[in-house]
């Protein structure tokens, strides 16, 4: 059930984007007065071939325009009269010109045409953004507020050169407003440079490419405190058997006062099936627990984690909102022009770089999460939007080329020479599709 709700929550994300983009197109389309044949949620054929398995769930006509839901899920398109697209009509390329046709507008008709999709896809990207953050995550923990007690660091972060207690104060030359979302995650991962306060000195860390993968999956830098506090116990495991109770506060282990969960949770790895010393406050009772660890490093029970006691929060202001939005929104475009230089540059492997909808789907969560969802939307409607601006044949970014390509030749290009460029982008496309589903079909059993 957990993996169709995930499913489920994809679908519907993909279907909201791919509506809206395709959209764009065809608003754009119909303000200049060109004819648009078809609107399609979904494809009616097996993308990207064209001519395989041509049928509709659901079809009406409306003017000139068909309107329609096809039945291969992912995706959707606008014909557009006049134009070589992923659609291929032999009849529409090789017809006379009409006036309504796209062809026979100017060069900026057609273009804010292309590019409207795009357009669609950054707004709403932008939309979602400021919906998740007025609507679930309303508050942020300050930079100012993390940097009283500085960054805790593990083994990796003090390789690169990161020290306990750091106050990190800027990334990439910009300075971190929100803790989780400007100093910790990606955009830590992908910098270049990062400036500390240390001991009241500035200290510049150099942080090298090769990095990117083991920051992104291994314990690098975190909160210096949180409080720990069961949640829950699984009955049948270590941690209730010994004594463990909800509501209790873990305190310390083996002696070793923790700091955080992160800090907890580590020990626990390098403990794998060994017997540790957890001390918890029960109801103002300290209470030391023998209790053996599992082979994953685990004991049985599910954290509640605060950081109320140590960091204060600032609630988000319309104006926040708004500002964050934008920002948040365009800085998806920012991460991943940086992931694609790391990853021409060799230092991200391209297995790890590319998803199917397979990969997108474990994104989700398996209970219904609204919150996620609209977090999810946002980031997929920028990416969409980024992968569409690329100069690749058959993407918006390759038509925009031709329309540029034509702009300085000052004459048409040929049709036929415009067939055999969308069928290279076809092609393409097709090749990236089994790389991407192959390879996350791959790491479902591990590979």
């Amino acid at each position: 059930m957990g993996t169709l709700i995930q499913v489920g929550q994809l679908l519907l994300s993909l279907t909201i984007l791919v509506f809206v983009h395709e959209l764009g197109h065809f608003l754009a389309a119909r303000m200049f007065g060109i004819r648009v044949k078809k609107f399609y949620l979904f494809f009616d054929f097996l993308f990207p071939v064209p001519t395989l398995l041509n049928f509709a769930l659901f079809k009406f006509k409306r003017g000139e325009t068909e309107y329609g839901l096809g039945w291969f899920p992912l995706g959707g398109y606008v014909q557009i009269g006049g134009m070589v697209d992923e659609s291929m009509d032999e009849a529409e390329m090789n017809a006379p010109m009409q006036p309504d046709d796209y062809r026979a507008k100017p060069i900026w008709q057609r273009f804010i045409v292309m590019i409207g999709g795009i357009v669609m896809n950054v707004i709403f990207g932008i939309l979602f953004y400021m919906l998740f953050l007025g609507a679930f995550k309303k508050e942020y923990i300050p930079s100012t507020s993390f940097n009283q007690y500085g960054v805790y660091t593990f083994p990796l972060a003090d390789t690169i050169g990161f020290k306990m207690g750091d106050k990190i104060i800027r990334i990439d030359g910009k300075t971190p407003t929100r803790t989780n979302e400007d100093m910790l995650g990606t955009k830590l991962y992908l910098a270049s440079k990062v400036v500390v306060d240390r001991d009241g000195k500035e200290v510049e860390i150099n942080i090298p490419g090769k990095y990117f993968k083991r920051m992104a999956n291994e314990p690098f830098l975190t909160y210096m405190h949180n409080s720990i506090f069961v949640d829950s116990l699984d009955p049948n495991r270590e941690a209730y058997k010994m004594g463990m109770k909800v509501n209790d506060t873990i305190v310390a282990i083996d002696s070793m006062p923790i700091l955080n969960f992160e800090q907890f949770k580590y020990y626990l790895g390098t403990r794998k099936e060994k017997e540790v010393v957890i001390t918890v406050n029960s109801n103002g009772i300290l209470h030391d627990l023998k209790i053996k660890t599992d082979t994953q490093g685990t004991i049985g029970f599910f954290p509640m984690v605060s950081l109320e006691k140590y960091y204060q929060t600032q609630a988000y202001t319309t104006g926040e909102i708004i500002s964050y939005g934008i920002k948040d929104a365009f800085g998806i475009i920012t991460l991943q022009m940086k992931g694609y230089s790391k990853l021409f540059s060799g230092q991200l492997p391209v297995r790890e770089s590319v998803s199917s909808p397979i990969g997108l789907t474990k994104l989700f969560a398996k209970q219904w999460d609204w919150s996620r969802f609209f977090l999810l939307t946002a980031i997929i409607s920028m990416a969409l939007a980024f992968g569409n601006i690329l100069p690749i044949p058959a993407l918006d970014g390759g038509h925009i080329i031709l329309l540029g390509i034509e702009a300085i030749i000052r004459k048409p290009i040929n049709p036929k020479v415009l067939e055999k460029i969308q069928t290279v982008g076809m092609v393409i496309l097709l090749a990236l599709m089994a790389f991407t589903f192959g390879n996350d079909i791959l790491k479902l059993f591990g590979k």
